[in-house]
């Protein structure tokens, strides 16, 4: 056995003992000394492992009791040993420690029994404070090699995940258990919020319904009384659906009213979501919901909304109607139904939908209520809304939320809907347009253009007939109404009726709907949004503690969750393809094709 002492480049010396050849580094770890006091005896032992694995030695446990805790390197012949007492309630202190090792590297190997995945968890727990990071179990094997020099398997990687996140986020066992004392918080720190938990009688959650206060008084002020619902599937271990129910603001924004979480998307579990968001929203005139044609939301709407129209997103009738009479994505007659799904003129819809030379498509629309998607037959007004790419919007922003247990996927959503409601604000209040920037604005500058190369004839003091080619519109001013359609369905002047304002020196601004106005978008996000403060803060009452709510019964599936969203029925999944070499099938990160240098 010889000693080396080799100058580092920071300037210190460090120790080697050879020996058999091969050499073992001394003095490397100086969080373990003599005197030196730790919590636990789990911090103790943390500690020490932590230094075995960087300094690449085993160490096994001579003594482990209530009292004292003894280790010793793994090879006998070396002399590297710890010796800890118990000082305090539960504090251990260090009393012998020979940090000289003169163990044989040839016994060293890449996998280290003391890198557990409780260890492992311990080191990247703090990567999953923020829910949208993407940290996998293979980034964790390779992160612990290149930081500790020791490889894990893929199995302990992904335990050592789900502990990190479980420490983060609690379990989902007890993410039911304590949502009714969440709920109290909620309500409190947010006046006028409604939240609903519904259970079986064994206490297992069935459902649950949140509505802001906040969006709920912007909802029946400023808001128009259209409504976008649908469901989306959650993707942690009880699964299950989140249902939404979003608006449009008066500058293009998603507006949510409420959320709710069940078990499927049957009959029961969407009428008692709508029985709640009537319960919210109250009853509200001209009310116009759309969603896709699932019957349950339908039966839903019939029972609990049975004056408000019933809308159906075009873009989901044309996914379903290409899968079931497997058409193409450029098939004319895909082409043609868009444009009668989208014309605002009779004539216009009957030209258009007499060039679907397929009778059993046209069955197929007609059987599905030409009423309900086609926005020159529809006996709502539905303000230009004629999909629910709102809700489809909101679920892609939640797509990381989804995977957390219930109680932190509503605490997200609450803080999200926090900051959505602080940056509009800002927004309103630096605005210095009559009507909002990207809706009203945007719209009427664009039909001035056009408004300005008409000709007005009047025909009596509230009727004038605008020269516009071969499509001549007859606008009543009075009525805010135009044959062409716009003026009545959107509530914006339409290019006619802006003729007709320059022809008579009259603002257009006065014939918007007050829902596009400024003053209205400020107004719906005048009230703040507050977050539920820590669970150590929270003054419960008595009744709510003694509440206890058990998971919802399901089975729980072994193996890993799916994460990537499914497409829908008849809907195009694009492909993958590399901006690297160009070949489909893979993104740059994961090229692996050879590609020549450019001269």
């Amino acid at each position: 056995m010889h000693t080396i002492r080799v100058d580092s480049k920071h300037g210190e010396s460090v120790e080697y003992i050879g020996y058999g050849g091969s050499l073992s580094c001394i003095n490397w770890e100086a969080n373990l000394k003599v005197g030196r006091v730790y919590p636990n005896k789990i911090a103790l032992l943390k500690t020490i492992s932590l230094a075995a694995i960087g300094g690449h030695f085993r160490f096994r446990t001579v003594q482990s009791g209530k009292r004292r805790f003894c280790v010793r390197c793994w090879q006998v012949p070396c002399p590297w040993k710890l010796r800890a007492y118990k000082v305090g309630l539960h504090e251990f202190k260090v009393v012998k420690y020979d940090p000289l090792h003169e163990c044989d590297l040839r016994f060293v190997s890449s996998h280290h029994p003391q890198a557990t995945a409780e260890l492992v968890s311990d080191c990247v727990k703090w990567r999953f404070q923020d829910s949208r990071s993407i940290y996998t179990a293979a980034d964790i094997k390779t992160d612990v090699k290149k930081k500790f020099g020791v490889s894990i398997s893929y199995s302990t990687a992904w335990r050592s995940r789900e502990l990190a996140f479980k420490t983060m986020r609690g379990s989902a066992e007890e993410s039911y258990s304590i949502l009714p004392s969440y709920c109290y918080e909620l309500e409190r720190t947010n006046p006028g919020t409604l939240t609903y938990i519904q259970t079986d009688a064994a206490d297992h959650f069935l459902y649950f319904f949140m509505s802001i206060g906040a969006c709920i008084r912007g909802f029946k002020s400023s808001m128009r009384p259209v409504i976008a619902v649908d469901a989306t599937h959650l993707k942690c271990k009880y699964k299950g659906v989140l249902f939404v129910a979003t608006a449009f603001d008066g500058n293009r924004n998603i507006y949510p009213v409420a959320f709710g979480i069940g078990d499927l998307e049957t009959d029961a579990a969407w009428e008692w979501f709508l029985r709640k968001l009537h319960c919210a929203i109250g009853d509200c005139s001209n009310l116009v919901v759309i969603s896709d044609r699932n019957v349950s939301i339908q039966h839903g709407l019939r029972r609990v909304f049975p004056g408000a129209s019933h809308g159906i997103c075009f873009y989901h009738l044309k996914g379903n109607m290409k899968a079931s009479f497997h058409l193409k994505q450029r098939d004319p007659i895909l082409g043609y139904f868009i444009r009668a799904a989208k014309s605002y003129r009779l004539a216009e819809f009957n030209r258009h939908f007499s060039m679907i030379n397929n009778e059993r498509v046209r069955t197929y629309l007609l059987r599905a209520g030409v009423q309900k998607w086609s926005r020159a037959h529809c006996d709502g007004r539905r303000y230009n809304v004629m999909t629910t790419n709102i809700v489809e919007s909101i679920n892609s922003v939640l797509r990381f939320a989804r995977m957390l247990p219930v109680l932190h996927l509503i605490d997200e959503i609450t803080n999200l809907l926090l900051t959505w409601f602080s940056q509009r604000r800002d927004l309103a209040m630096k605005c210095h347009s009559t009507l909002c920037p990207d809706l009203g604005e945007q719209k009427l500058r664009k039909r001035l253009d056009a408004a300005s190369r008409m000709n007005v004839v009047k025909i009596n003091d509230v009727e004038y007939n605008v020269l516009d080619g071969d499509l001549n519109s007859l606008v009543y001013l009075a009525n805010r109404s135009c044959t062409c359609r716009k003026f009545d369905l959107e509530q914006l002047p339409c290019k006619h009726a802006i003729a007709v304002c320059r022809h008579l020196n009259l603002n257009p601004y006065s014939f918007a709907s007050s829902y596009y106005t400024r003053a209205t978008w400020a107004a719906a996000y005048a009230e703040s949004i507050y977050p539920v403060p820590p669970k150590g803060t929270w003054v419960i009452p008595e009744h709510l503690n003694n509440v206890k709510i058990l998971p919802p019964v399901c089975k729980v599936m072994p193996g890993r969750r799916k994460m990537q969203r499914l497409p829908s029925k008849g809907e195009d999944s694009r492909q993958k393809k590399c901006s690297r070499c160009g070949v489909k099938g893979h993104y740059r990160n994961t090229c692996k094709q050879s590609v020549p240098l450019k001269n």
